[in-house]
């Protein structure tokens, strides 16, 4: 595998470049110090991402960090749009994507994909200027193209799968809330740590799991709160604040809600006895708790 480089302007911080392949193109296995933004604008062939292979179509655009390999195989009337970015002009949360999600893709429509040709050509000729404000605006453009690339993917990996598990993006929100259930968050805080709006973060969690923000946070606490009360002689008072609810009236009426009996009772069940919360969708919550 082969480690290809280019030299990006440093007053740019990023090369915008138009390829049109000949019928059978076929680069090496290489990977980049940059990141890169392909957007395949007509053809076929296929790609070699890491160790996964995808078919090209129109409309695809992948994004590939530091740490991704790739080989294209072009098959006919290729036409792509290839932009290396220098790492430092992204947005934080932007960067934070990249290190997380993996492969970073999603397929434009006809209609995206004319919207995204238009910022192509703005960014095109930015890059043709020599001034400060070029920077800039070519630096918006790019961050901006790379959220429109995130939120693409986000929405084609939810519909198309009908498990979290199976979803990157919603995959890994429920992994940060389970590290932080215990703590005091909301679904806005959530979706500021994926740079999403908090609207669409509720979307996406409740196409993959079935069950809103609230019921499933809730039900990593109650789930906690369960094995607090069979496994230490703590107060229900303090099993409420341990498990991240701010009262213990909204405890009581949150573990009634998913077991259909209070904590005192639970606390009481033999292990022959012991239930499980309801479900949804056909899927227990235990399976949407899951690591």
């Amino acid at each position: 595998m082969l480690f290809c480089d280019i030299n990006i302007p440093a007053s740019h911080g990023y090369i915008c470049r138009k390829h049109v392949f000949e019928d059978g193109y076929k680069s090496t296995l290489h990977w980049h110090g940059f990141v890169e933004l392909e957007f395949f604008i007509e053809g076929t062939g296929t790609h070699k991402y890491n160790n996964s292979t995808f078919q090209i179509k129109s409309g695809d655009v992948w994004v590939l960090s530091t740490d991704d390999s790739h080989q294209l195989d072009l098959h006919k009337g290729m036409k792509s749009v290839n932009i290396a970015v220098n790492p430092d002009i992204l947005h934080d949360k932007l960067k934070k994507h990249l290190s997380i999600f993996h492969p970073l893709h999603c397929n434009f429509n006809k209609e995206e994909a004319l919207a995204f040709s238009e910022k192509v050509d703005i960014l095109w000729n930015e890059q043709e200027q020599q001034n400060i404000l070029s920077r800039v605006k070519a630096n918006a453009i790019i961050n901006d193209m790379l959220v429109d690339v995130v939120r693409k993917a986000a929405l084609d990996n939810t519909l198309s799968n009908n498990h979290f598990a199976n979803n990157g993006v919603a995959n890994n929100m429920l992994k940060y809330l389970q590290a932080n259930f215990k703590n005091d968050i909301s679904l806005p805080e959530l979706a500021s740590e994926f740079s999403f709006t908090p609207n669409y973060c509720g979307q996406i969690l409740k196409k993959a799991t079935g069950i809103s923000f609230n019921d499933y946070l809730n039900n990593l606490r109650v789930k906690y709160a369960c094995e607090l009360l069979l496994s230490t002689d703590l107060s229900i008072q303090n099993i409420a604040f341990d498990s991240g609810f701010h009262s213990v009236e909204y405890f009581y009426a949150t573990f009634k809600k998913f077991y259909g009996i209070t904590p005192a009772k639970y606390r009481t069940l033999t292990s022959q006895e012991i239930i499980t919360p309801f479900t949804l969708k056909n899927r227990s919550l235990d399976e949407l708790t899951k690591p």
